[in-house]
């Protein structure tokens, strides 16, 4: 394994170890290129916490998002690459060779930001104790375990609403929960939720509390003082901005789209030569590991292709 020193140039620092990060770092290394992967806690993302994976190809029933996730890290760490348990605060994107600033500085050819979603600041009680046994950031990645079930969906924006009416495929009922007095739909879907018949909508009741017993959630609390109101459910899937791109390390050097998502071409390239992002801090609707792997490979290859000199057209950022 390669050394961890002060005055190493790598060439590819990737930031996050999630699946797109991991398998950045596993192609990256295996490419022969000098690679490390920094992460604060890469145990606590949303493959992490996700109790079983069905719809990861090959993946064996009833394993897990972190058993998965430990095997995609081995395999990086097989090929060569290097893993730094450490939080990134800063970037210099314009020194040569760039700088990555975590414990200390790492000086890098190339970057992949693969950091994923920020957390909420604060979460209500319950939430964490029963995140993947029945608390859920991801109605595309959990639903299906949803089957004939009562689910409650808590958020206030477009994503909420698109997840509602996702779940309506596998619920038979949906709860959507707006913690203000009106739905903040940009794209004026809000319609969609009245008119689903498996959706109920609640407005105006923050999330409380959410409930449960060993089997997982069983309720979750809504409302305060004399307006409180307990839902029965199997499912709480929580949108209350907890998955903005955790971006904030780069300060806004990077172009970003609405939210803080970053602009990249079909190469997972950035507007800046030599930073790469792929997986939840990119400019895209769905969600997905396997989605976030794939980007992981590509971003690795365009990566190799920067550092010998081999520059395409840099094509479309969207």
């Amino acid at each position: 394994m390669t050394d961890l020193t002060s005055n190493d140039v790598w060439d590819v620092v990737i930031i996050g170890a999630g699946p797109g990060g991991a398998t950045a770092a596993q192609y990256a290394a295996r490419a022969q290129l000098k690679t490390l992967m920094i992460d604060k806690a890469r145990t606590t993302g949303a493959l992490a916490i996700a109790r079983h994976i069905e719809n990861y190809p090959g993946v064996p029933e009833k394993m897990s998002g972190l058993e998965l996730l430990n095997i995609m890290h081995e395999q990086a760490l097989t090929f060569g690459a290097v893993f730094k348990e450490a939080r990134v605060v800063r970037c210099d994107l314009k020194s040569d060779p760039k700088v990555v600033y975590a414990d200390e500085p790492y000086k890098t050819r190339a970057i992949i930001v693969a950091s994923g979603g920020s957390e909420r600041a604060a979460r209500v009680s319950g939430e964490e104790e029963f995140l993947g046994r029945g608390v859920s950031y991801c109605a595309t990645c959990d639903g299906a375990f949803y089957k004939g079930h009562t689910v409650a969906v808590v958020g206030r924006d477009d994503e909420a609403i698109e997840e509602a009416v996702f779940l309506t495929k596998f619920a038979d009922r949906v709860i959507f929960v707006a913690p203000g007095k009106k739905i903040q739909s940009a794209a004026g879907e809000a319609h969609r939720l009245e008119e689903n018949p498996k959706i109920e909508v609640i407005t105006g009741k923050p999330l409380k509390e959410i409930r449960g017993d060993q089997s997982g959630v069983t309720s979750i609390l809504v409302g305060a003082g004399a307006e409180q109101q307990q839902i029965d459910c199997t499912g709480a899937f929580v949108y209350l901005s907890g998955n903005n791109p955790a971006t904030g390390f780069l300060e806004g050097s990077v172009d970003a789209g609405e939210g803080g998502c970053l602009l990249t071409n079909r190469e997972t390239e950035t507007p800046i030569p030599g930073v790469f992002a792929i997986g939840d801090v990119v400019c895209a609707r769905l969600k997905q590991a396997v989605i976030a792997a794939s980007e992981g490979s590509i971003a690795a290859m365009a990566a190799d292709r920067y550092l010998s000199g081999n520059v395409a057209s840099p094509g479309k950022y969207y």
